[in-house]
């Protein structure tokens, strides 16, 4: 940027396309930029691929319930953890969203139902219940390859 006569950055003009123009700070009143930026970037973010990223997805899964402690206690939503139930733990999706997991490696499927938070490992998108990581993968490998997707 360039400085102006008093020695200050020159800010009250923007370059864009190679054209100089006015800043909006000189047609706006700072509440109404705040706004209008505020606005803008809900709006954008509504529309963001992270979204879509975690509604349908490949990534690593493990299991959890079984040995650990957490059978028979409260998940994130209230309910009572079954390590032998259909359920998952995700970090974004909101609760009682169902999922269709699938190994491809044997393309084994299972649907299951968020209702807990996790995993907190990085790498991992989701924590499936002991019950429904057995059905689609050996508990003895531990963490899994996995694709899903919303029911």
């Amino acid at each position: 940027m360039e400085r102006g006569s008093n020695g200050k950055r020159n800010c009250g003009n923007v370059g864009f396309a190679g054209r100089r123009l006015p800043a909006l700070a000189n047609y706006f009143p700072k509440q109404v930029l705040k706004t209008i930026l505020l606005s803008a970037s809900l709006a954008l973010g509504a529309f963001a691929p992270v979204a879509v990223e975690a509604a349908s997805s490949c990534a690593h899964a493990s299991f959890y319930g079984l040995g650990d402690g957490f059978h028979g206690l409260r998940a994130a939503d209230g309910s009572r953890f079954d390590a032998h139930g259909l359920t998952t733990a995700h970090k974004t999706l909101p609760f009682g969203t169902r999922l269709r997991v699938t190994n491809p490696a044997n393309n084994r499927s299972v649907t299951v139902t968020v209702t807990d938070r996790g995993p907190f490992i990085a790498g991992r998108s989701l924590d499936l219940s002991y019950g429904a990581f057995s059905r689609i993968a050996s508990p003895g490998q531990g963490v899994a390859r996995v694709c899903f997707a919303k029911v």
